[in-house]
């Protein structure tokens, strides 16, 4: 899972400085807007993944499992939400991106009851 976790995060954080210099040098009339929402949401995510995997990889018992789950969501939300806004800033769809929210709004919710669960 860390492992993952690590890549997703990675990869993550290298588009969203990437879709930033695009967006800081895009033609006028581009989707400028979208590509700074994505990597705006997708650069502290990407540092949210790796530091919610460190943990699970710590905790045990249900907070472990909430953690991973926490993990999980993170992924998936930091996958859909830009990826779906990266896409649709260059003509193609973007319909996953509410899902992608709801991921992530879902991820940090879930990390929540890790904190309140067991001995954190």
């Amino acid at each position: 899972m860390l492992r993952i976790s690590l890549v997703v995060a990675g990869v993550s954080g290298a588009l969203a400085v990437t879709m930033a210099a695009i967006a800081a040098h895009a033609p006028a009339g581009a989707r400028v807007e979208l590509l700074t929402v994505a990597w705006q949401i997708a650069l502290p995510h990407a540092a949210a993944i790796i530091g919610v995997a460190l943990a699970a990889e710590r905790m045990a018992g249900l907070q472990a499992r909430y953690l991973k789950a926490a993990t999980i969501l993170l992924i998936l939300g930091t996958i859909l939400f830009p990826g779906s806004l990266y896409l649709s800033a260059f003509g193609g769809p973007g319909q996953a991106a509410p899902l992608g929210g709801l991921c992530l709004i879902l991820g940090w919710i879930v990390l929540v009851f890790a904190a309140t669960r067991g001995d954190a």
